[in-house]
């Protein structure tokens, strides 16, 4: 791959392996000897008897994956949060990431002819970062295959296997608040600036922001150690409860690059309770972000 990378664009390229094993790779002024290794020593991944199938789209595949698995958790003792959930329930494939202190929750409704069991397995973070590069973002076909112990995905034109994290996945559903909620709705664009433009000031380990909260407007204030301090008022949609609440800017910065329409739903359930993010009026992509003591 350095190789190519070197090379003049469009240069044709001739493989041949010699009866000594070694690859030969030649360009146009250019020739090269590659050592290789036994095909013997190649391990077999074999990911067992399947247990759900599904044919979908890439695209949409590749939307549940890229819109849930920026909250994985990397190096967690908790080793299960290292992935991501599939979750196969009546006609809905749901996915699932977390890492203890936001989630991200995805759901694609399909018909199906199969008889398909409920049943949930937990993808390697690794794996859920490849297949979200791979996949195109086309209505090309491609078939989901689950087993206890692997997961395949096929086209046309790859094949891509990994085995799952052996683990259960917390009840996530849990985690979303209960209660009436107060609504924020306040646009994308506007948000996203307010809060880079925060950040630039806040603290650089905790990266903080406090949204204070009263009739149609929404209030952001940042400050760090060395006592800087920024401020920034939006007008919005709001018409409940007064509230002051703090939350990472990195988490909500994230969510915001993950939501495709222009207006965001933000639910509060209090000053101690965990945030829901969605788009207005649609309760198939939802994000949960804790709240932090400022």
């Amino acid at each position: 791959s350095e190789l190519c990378r070197s090379l003049p664009e469009n240069e044709d390229l001739t493989f041949e392996l010699k009866e000594n094993g070694k690859l030969s790779v030649s360009a146009k002024n250019f020739h090269a000897d590659f050592a290789t290794l036994s095909t013997n020593d190649f391990p077999e991944l074999d990911i067992g008897s399947t247990e759900n199938s599904l044919e979908l789209d890439s695209g949409l595949l590749k939307n549940l994956l890229t819109k849930t698995s920026f909250c994985m958790a990397s190096q967690d003792v908790r080793y299960y949060l290292n992935g991501l959930l599939l979750e196969f329930a009546d006609t809905n494939l749901t996915a699932v990431a977390t890492d203890g202190h936001r989630l991200a929750s995805a759901t694609y409704n399909f018909n199906h002819s199969n008889n398909t069991l409920e049943s949930s397995h937990i993808l390697p973070r690794k794996a859920a970062l490849e297949l979200s590069k791979i996949l195109p973002q086309s209505n090309e076909a491609v078939s989901l295959t689950l087993s206890e112990s692997g997961v395949g995905v096929k086209s046309k034109n790859f094949d891509f296997s990994s085995k799952l994290i052996d683990g259960k996945f917390p009840d996530y559903k849990k985690v979303f608040p209960q209660g009436e909620p107060s609504k924020l709705i306040i646009s994308k664009e506007h948000l996203n600036d307010a809060l880079s433009r925060a950040s630039v000031l806040s603290n650089e380990k905790y990266r903080g922001v406090r949204f204070e909260l009263e009739k149609d407007s929404l209030k952001l204030t940042a400050n760090n150690p060395e006592q800087e301090f920024a401020e920034e008022v939006i007008e919005t949609k709001y018409s409940g409860i007064r509230m002051e609440i703090g939350f990472n800017i990195g988490y909500l910065l994230d969510v915001i690059g993950s939501i495709d329409s222009e207006t965001l739903e933000l639910s509060f359930f209090g000053e101690e309770s965990s945030c829901l993010i969605n788009e207005p009026k649609n309760s198939k992509e939802v994000y949960v972000i804790m709240p932090m003591r400022l």
